[in-house]
């Protein structure tokens, strides 16, 4: 079928085509507004030091390493944080009836990015504030585990990390109206040509 005919179909069954189209939008509303409010928390992470360190006048360098290496424990952070082992030693330290994602998705809790050499900001979704501040509470406590243990082989000095959480930041999350009957719409349109073209393919098949 040419485009020019296809165009002409499209006319013609135009009150189909708007159909599955509007059919398509108000099915996306309906289940959107369904679904149970969900809450998203924005945590800070900030990488800190237990003591001053040996660092001397005669090295000027100090500061410059120093910084290095907390951008690399920075990292190892953000990465400790994409482990569905870490994430379910975090569910396991609530010690209460919080829903466990399933394995395949543990790594996916948490969305976290190093925003500087220091500064960490980690982000997650629950179903409830309650589970938010719960989850926040044990993934302090289970970094800073790892963070003494691996410490624990650099005691040379006082000069060992640790992580500091803010207060969490929690807010319902939700998906801008736009977004979704602009998003709900194209796919209906997109699912409405195909229903046109093949409507009108069955249509040209049967009269042969």
């Amino acid at each position: 079928m040419e485009l020019k005919e296809f165009i002409q179909e499209i006319r013609k069954q135009w009150k189909f085509f708007s159909l599955i189209t509007i059919g398509i939008v108000i099915t996306t509303i309906f289940y959107v507004f369904l679904q149970p409010v969900r809450y998203t928390t924005i945590l800070s992470l900030h990488i800190a030091r237990s003591g001053s360190g040996n660092q001397t006048n005669e090295y000027q360098y100090d500061d410059f390493y120093r910084l290095q290496a907390d951008e690399r424990f920075a990292d190892t952070i953000v990465r400790w944080l994409s482990s569905p082992r870490i994430v379910a030693d975090i569910y396991k330290e609530t010690g209460r009836e919080v829903a466990t994602p399933s394995e395949h998705t543990l790594g996916k809790v948490f969305s976290a990015k190093r925003l500087s050499s220091q500064y960490i900001e980690v982000r997650f979704t629950t179903a409830t504030e309650d589970i938010a501040q719960t989850l926040t509470t044990s993934l302090e406590k289970i970094l800073n585990q790892r963070t003494i243990d691996l410490n624990s082989g650099t005691s040379q000095n006082n000069d060992w990390f640790r992580i500091i959480v803010e207060k969490p930041i929690i807010y319902p999350y939700y998906i801008p109206w736009t977004k979704i009957i602009g998003g709900s719409l194209l796919v209906g349109m997109v699912l409405a040509l195909w229903g046109v073209g093949l409507r009108a393919y069955f249509m040209t098949a049967k009269k042969k």
